[in-house]
């Protein structure tokens, strides 16, 4: 955890530093340098992500160290859209101001992962069933393709990891181009910070009352709901509709991801009961890598499909553009919500043991 935060906030600095090449000597730093990123970031979160599994074995105080993840997690992720802009503001060449605010970022980055790191302590409980410090690949192979609660896990992790990916993507694009005002966007992250937190105080109770599977289906209809009053709206949405879409969207992506988070636990039980050992780490590993191979699509879809709408940047969108950037936050959230509401149907039951 500690040496991936630090190669990690060195990396978040070199993607915000623009190389003195041109053309493909350019791109070739950036995958490079982007590559790095994902290793790094994944070497920190991953053991971070298995503490959840072995902190505890109650299942309702599973999901309040869940919880209180999520509600710092969401209330960072929109605190970088309230100070990005200013901060970007304050220097006269946007490329310094970018590096300044990826530099803030960084350090907080790195600070708060030393602070995690240098809390955790070891645990061990009663009857638990010690894991094998080494497992072979067919072990392993085994463990991934014949545990349905991992693979459907993983899946639903995909597809909501997929969602909050391409809802990041795609709405800039909007605010600037659809909205036509990008200043909405602190306005935006303002609102979805005291939101957020206020219902997040409640997902523990939601989690142990309602149900996991529900909470994340009910979370990924709250999401498609926006997207049909977007299909009805279309670019005639007002500032304050806007703002209710974006902030109800976020609102159920981040519902439903604290629900698949709070799945993996569970799958490390069901794995030790079924499997003969927890194997938390190897998880988490699989969860992660998952949601990082969806996420990827999601920017894959933004930017292949604004690609083949004409789109240029720093040109005036043309009507076409402007169609093509609706359409997709329209019809992605519904063929999300489609896909989740499947894998739920297959999840296999817990037994109470």
């Amino acid at each position: 955890m500690i040496f991936g935060s630090l190669l990690w906030g060195v990396t978040i600095l070199l993607l915000f530093a623009v190389p003195p090449w041109h053309g493909s000597l350019r791109m070739v730093y950036y995958l490079i340098v982007l590559a790095f990123f994902s290793v790094f970031y994944t070497e920190f979160t991953i053991p971070w992500q298995a503490l959840n599994s072995v902190m505890s074995r109650d299942p309702h105080q599973r999901n309040l160290l869940l919880t209180s993840r999520q509600i710092v997690g969401a209330f960072a992720t929109s605190a970088v859209g309230l100070f990005t802009i200013p901060v970007v503001s304050c220097f006269e060449d946007v490329r310094r101001g970018w590096f300044a605010a990826a530099m803030i970022v960084a350090f907080l980055c790195i600070s708060s992962a030393f602070i995690a790191a240098n809390s955790a302590r070891r645990m061990d409980f009663y009857n638990s069933i010690p894991t094998k410090k080494q497992a072979s690949f067919g072990e392993l192979a085994q463990l991934l393709f014949c545990n349905k609660a991992v693979l459907c896990t993983g899946l639903l992790l995909g597809f909501v990891y997929m969602g909050i990916s391409f809802n990041a993507a795609i709405s800039i694009y909007y605010l600037k181009y659809v909205v036509k005002n990008v200043n909405l966007l602190a306005a935006i992250s303002g609102v979805k910070i005291i939101v957020t937190f206020f219902v997040m105080l409640f997902m523990p109770f939601l989690l142990q009352r309602l149900g996991k599977l529900r909470v994340i289906g009910i979370s990924m209809l709250l999401q498609a709901g926006t997207a049909l009053i977007l299909l009805f709206l279309r670019e005639d949405a007002g500032t304050l509709m806007v703002m209710v879409m974006s902030t109800a969207s976020t609102l159920g992506l981040t519902c439903a991801n604290t629900g698949c988070f709070s799945l993996i636990p569970d799958c490390t039980d069901y794995t030790e009961i079924h499997f003969g050992n927890a194997h938390a780490g190897f998880i988490n590993s699989v969860s992660t890598f998952v949601r990082k191979f969806f996420g990827a699509f999601s920017f894959l879809i933004v930017g292949g499909f604004l690609e083949l709408s004409g789109y240029k940047a720093d040109e005036h969108a043309s009507q076409h553009v402007i169609h093509m950037i609706v359409d997709l936050k329209i019809w992605v959230p519904f063929i999300l919500f489609a896909a989740v509401l499947l894998v739920i149907r297959s999840f296999p039951s817990f037994d109470k043991k």
